[in-house]
């Protein structure tokens, strides 16, 4: 059967405009939503100065948000908000809690209390965090709203070192890193600090790296999954790593020479960001592991460490 010369046309248009649709869909896709964020020290040569950057997801636009002389160091990000620590007010180690607005690029302190060394996650699209407090000797989990209002307490100690909360994607556990064993390990608690138990466990047979360095490092919950990720130091080299909430299936998810080290998911699960460098001494830089066909592509390369990557749900045109 011949098709008619006008009809065949028709469907060689149709077939051509869903070509175009549907890469267009590919182009423009759930990437062009996200920017990174990120710390960087610089200049080259300094050893304190930690800037908070955003990055466009092509890396064509990339800002320094905070340009301050101090320690300035993301933990977190939602939608149009960043959170970092910082000791801008106070002296060197001694760290608050900020907020920038990327919107309208202002900065604001979050918490009157003394902030510990830690990550910290939120809630409830935005309006609840989780954060890690230093008060002496004890370090305590709180839950405060947006402006910084304490909701609770959830669990304080000085027996042993907490730090690093972060929600489960229906925000009724924390996962958090613990000395509790004798090193740190993960462990999950409700969102009222009850029923806490130990879920990671370093292999017996390896060689203890020490102090110094992670056993299980800072938790990412891994978006709609009951899957947490680690970064974990295995042979004098850091990988990451992914364990079930209940402590089940304990998988090496990066294999890369050198180190995978702080990492976060991006909102779909689909890509894996971290830090890293290829060994041999080489700089810190970010990279993206795509888990679908395990593409790896580096993101950055720079003389100056860049480290902690996360993604945001925000587009950087609007920003000057």
């Amino acid at each position: 059967m011949r098709l008619n010369p006008l009809l065949g046309g028709l469907v060689l248009l149709l077939i051509y405009i869903v070509f175009s649709c549907t890469n267009s869909e590919k182009k423009g896709s759930n990437e062009s939503k996200y920017c990174v964020v990120y710390n960087a020290l610089v200049p080259e040569n300094d050893t304190v100065n930690y800037e908070v950057f955003a990055r466009s997801w092509d890396g064509q636009k990339i800002i320094n948000l905070t340009q301050n002389p101090a320690v300035d160091w993301v933990c977190h990000g939602w939608k149009n908000k960043i959170y970092f620590i910082s000791d801008r007010d106070t002296t060197g180690g001694i760290y608050f809690l900020y907020r920038y607005d990327l919107n309208n690029q202002a900065v604001t302190r979050m918490d009157q209390h003394r902030m510990a060394n830690s990550w910290l996650d939120s809630r409830n699209d935005g309006a609840e965090l989780v954060i890690c407090r230093q008060m002496g000797d004890f370090r305590s989990f709180a839950i405060i709203d947006s402006t910084g209002y304490e909701v609770r307490e959830i669990l304080r100690t000085n027996q042993y070192e907490i730090s690093d909360p972060a929600f489960s994607p229906d925000g009724k556990w924390i996962v958090y890193r613990s000395t509790r064993s004798g090193v740190d390990e993960l462990w999950i608690a409700d969102e009222l600090g009850s029923h806490q138990r130990q879920i990671t466990h370093y292999p017996p047979n390896l060689e203890d790296p020490g102090t110094d360095f992670y056993h299980a490092g800072p938790p990412r919950w891994k978006p709609g999954t009951n899957i947490i990720s680690y970064t974990s130091r295995r042979g004098n080299q850091y990988h990451i790593f992914s364990i079930n909430a209940d402590g089940t299936q304990n998988i090496q998810l990066t294999r890369d020479p050198g180190n995978q080290g702080w990492h976060s998911w991006s909102l779909d699960g689909k890509y894996l960001i971290y830090d890293g460098d290829k060994g041999n001494n080489s700089p810190v830089d970010l990279f993206l592991l795509k888990m679908e066909n395990q593409h790896l592509e580096q993101m950055t390369k720079t003389p100056f460490p860049e480290r902690a990557p996360f993604f945001l749900e925000y587009h950087l045109l609007p920003l000057s």
